[in-house]
């Protein structure tokens, strides 16, 4: 330990790790979607692509054995590998969308805006899927067999402590904490930092990270949200697909969840717990974006839009448009056509 009294020292050698670092470790996380790499100084992006959508990933070494990734996601899931080489702890902040994490013992980690979560992966981790369709995070991953000497003294010196850690995973996939204003604290000035700090920046706020986690005890993991069975969400995604390939038609809850094995009670709790709305609320949502791109494409006026996605009444879907989107259809359609 006497070797942490010469910081110079420390840190010139976490330099020369640097080929270690280099063969990003965490791209496994996204299985077969992803499709290019290109390298920068600091970093790495690679490109995401599979029926679902699209994404781009860029990567940042942070220690050896530790890496930050920042998701940009526009799919609806990433398949994990069969098979991975060894363990690695997965750690997630979801920014915006929504986050469901598929583990081969059926158990679902869901997580909303402002949430944050750790797992174990990839023995345990079987998909990552986006029920919104958009995803925008952190993902920070730590490989215990690639930090190297000089990186766990400095860690022993900070006293954080790995094994605690991995111990918060010993009963459960992950373990999962809401959003709160300790995280926010952390995540938010990794999201806005230059891009000239963001080497340096990450170093320390992922050390701040570590160190809340250390301090972390199992009675403070929040699992407070329900728990739901895989062919329950598989049920509820089928009724969200029928509803969106048939958004201008009208149901009563009663006769959705009659399309399903599902009563109408326990469908309206799990959409909302896989989609983080009330199907009601979800449906006018996804009805309002369509009316956008529709008056944004042209060719058609606001009496034909509003019937499309549902709205018989005219007037109504103006005042519905307005406090979305803070205009009315007619002054959106002007300011997307010229």
């Amino acid at each position: 330990m006497d070797d942490l009294l010469v910081p110079k020292e420390l840190f010139a050698e976490l330099q020369k790790s640097k080929q270690g670092i280099s063969k990003w470790g965490s791209i496994s996380l996204y299985g077969p979607a992803i499709q290019r790499k290109e390298s920068r100084e600091d970093c790495s992006i690679f490109s995401l692509k599979n029926k679902s959508g699209v994404g781009e990933v860029t990567i940042y070494p942070v220690f050896p054995g530790i890496e930050l990734a920042y998701n940009d996601i526009h799919m609806r899931y990433c398949e994990a590998p069969a098979k991975g080489k060894r363990p690695i702890i997965e750690i997630n902040h979801c920014r915006l969308g929504r986050y469901e994490c598929r583990f081969r013992k059926q158990d679902c980690c869901y997580m909303e805006p402002g949430d944050f979560s750790i797992s174990a992966y990839p023995a345990e981790k079987k998909a990552s899927c986006f029920p919104l369709g958009h995803y925008h995070g952190i993902s920070v991953t730590i490989d215990t067999e690639r930090i190297d000497p000089w990186t766990m003294q400095l860690l022993a010196y900070l006293s954080i402590d790995l094994e605690h850690i991995t111990a918060l995973l010993a009963d459960r996939n992950y373990y999962i904490l809401r959003a709160s204003s300790t995280i926010e604290h952390i995540f938010s000035e990794l999201y806005t930092v230059r891009e000239q700090l963001r080497r340096g920046y990450s170093k320390v706020k992922i050390l701040e990270l570590l160190l809340m986690l250390t301090d972390l005890q199992p009675s403070e993991r929040e699992l407070d949200r329900p728990y739901f069975s895989r062919w329950q969400i598989e049920e509820v995604n089928e009724i969200h697909d029928f509803m969106l390939d048939h958004i201008a038609e009208h149901y009563t809850i009663e006769a959705l969840a009659s399309r399903s094995s599902l009563s109408p009670t326990v469908m309206k709790r799990c959409f909302k717990g896989v989609y983080g709305d009330s199907i009601y609320a979800y449906l006018k949502k996804c009805r309002l974006q369509l009316s956008a791109q529709l008056l944004a494409a042209g060719g058609r006026n606001i009496g034909e839009i509003a019937a499309l996605v549902g709205y018989d009444n005219p007037a109504k879907f103006s005042d519905a448009f307005r406090k979305a989107y803070g205009c009315s259809p007619r002054e959106y359609q002007k300011s997307q056509n010229g």
